[in-house]
């Protein structure tokens, strides 16, 4: 069983800033994650499941990317640009495989 949040990053560099990753056991208001502009924080929420983590966390990451760049997107297509990326993402390993080579 893979255990989602074993190798969750800490940090994730977004545009020369770290954005910190916190993992909290309290519950989240009719969400699993959440982006606080305030304190430039990821909140995700304890015992989602793998692949949900992972788009929630693709989403709430998109809402720093977007207040960052100050490039106005709509919550709805956040949430549909998160949920696409990220299937198109996982069903192609060779685009990952490509993209991700000379790192």
């Amino acid at each position: 069983m893979e255990k989602p949040y074993a190798n969750l990053p800490h940090t994730i560099e977004v545009l020369g800033v770290n954005v910190p990753i916190i993992v909290t056991n309290e519950q989240m208001e009719d969400c699993f994650g959440c982006w606080e502009l305030a304190t430039g924080t990821i909140t995700l929420a304890k015992g989602v499941e793998s692949d949900h983590l992972r788009v929630t966390l693709l989403h709430e990451l998109l809402h720093a990317i977007d207040d960052m760049t100050g490039s106005g997107m709509k919550h709805s297509h956040i949430y549909i640009i998160s949920q696409v990326l990220f299937s198109v993402l996982k069903a192609n390993p060779e685009l990952r495989k490509w993209l991700f080579e000379h790192l």
